[in-house]
């Protein structure tokens, strides 16, 4: 599942993978911390120029899959 979380992240998937992804993160809190892990190795080894808040932007997913408060 790393290998489609790192496509997801490079925005490579398509609607179908997406919401393949989407199912196996609300199957189990084990799925969400592997998707959470990944995502900040991504953001550690991927830095843009671009205005881009990781930080925020991971607090504001992990309030969309009910594992962080608002």
């Amino acid at each position: 599942m790393k290998v489609k979380i790192q496509k997801f992240l490079k925005n490579q998937t398509s609607f179908g993978e997406k919401r393949k992804l989407l199912r196996w993160l609300s199957k189990n809190d084990e799925n969400k911390e592997v998707f959470i892990q990944e995502v900040e190795k991504w953001s550690k080894n991927h830095k843009t120029d671009q205005n881009f808040e990781t930080e925020k932007a991971l607090k504001e997913f992990k309030i969309r899959i009910g594992i962080a408060e608002k």
